[in-house]
């Protein structure tokens, strides 16, 4: 798909931001402490855009 930039910030310590450029075939995995503590996001925008395809898988675990 088209190149998206991926936003995320920590939950708690809001100054700690961060941006990654997601490239066409690229995989990102976010597991344990990136899922428990940081927001992530891939931004609207008016621009236009190509399309992309977004998977995402879970794993439920009782507790």
């Amino acid at each position: 798909g088209e190149e998206r930039p991926f936003h995320f910030k920590h939950r708690t310590l809001k100054s700690q931001r961060h941006k990654l450029i997601l490239q066409h075939g690229s995989l990102l995995i976010m597991k344990g402490e990136m899922q428990h503590y940081w927001l992530h996001q891939i931004a609207k925008t008016k621009k236009q855009i190509g399309e992309r395809i977004n998977l995402t898988f879970r794993q439920l675990v009782d507790i």
